[in-house]
């Protein structure tokens, strides 16, 4: 049997549950997720992944306020205290301004998933934005590679959906009663 070998893959994050870490194998994509001791390894082989989905969270948002939150409320005294005082404030501080600071620069948050025809699963290792770019710029061409070339009858069909306007439903009909 052969060893495989993994190359790591943009992404690595934090879900409830543990760390996790995604690698590319040869004709696949390998997610890794710690959960104490034990570790639980899901596979999507390139040529059945469907779609790479990223959704925007507001998760960061959230972060970014309750840091602030607190840096203020710590700042707050340190206006009318005196020199003692404020070092006592700012160092109170210090974490929440240097994680607000963290999350910032990291970029927006998002959710990340692989969908194949079984399945849709949670990457939590893909949790901002800018890591979600990264690993679909690096996994696209090779998803497209194992799939092929769409097939001719396809082409013009989906020529056809892409220049098309999309379809606006109207509002629902008003039951008089």
């Amino acid at each position: 049997m052969s060893n495989p070998s993994y190359q790591k893959l943009p992404g690595r994050g934090l879900a409830w549950s543990g760390p996790s870490r995604v690698w590319l194998g040869e004709d696949h994509v390998l997610l890794v997720l710690t959960r104490g001791y034990l570790e639980v390894y899901r596979r999507f082989f390139l040529n059945d992944i469907q779609a790479l989905i990223v959704l925007r969270t507001q998760t960061g948002k959230i972060w970014n306020g309750v840091c602030a939150f607190f840096s203020a409320l710590f700042l707050w005294p340190a206006l009318a205290l005196g020199e003692t005082g404020t070092i006592i404030t700012l160092s109170l501080a210090a974490p929440f301004l240097a994680t607000l600071l963290i999350n910032v620069l990291r970029g927006p948050t998002c959710a990340f998933y692989i969908r194949t025809a079984v399945q849709t699963e949670r990457v939590p290792a893909v949790s901002r934005v800018r890591a979600a770019e990264k690993f679909i710029a690096r996994v696209e061409p090779l998803v497209k590679a194992a799939q092929g070339e769409w097939p001719e009858p396809f082409v013009p069909a989906l020529a056809t959906l892409q220049s098309s306007q999309p379809v606006v439903a109207g509002a629902p009909p008003v039951l008089g009663l």
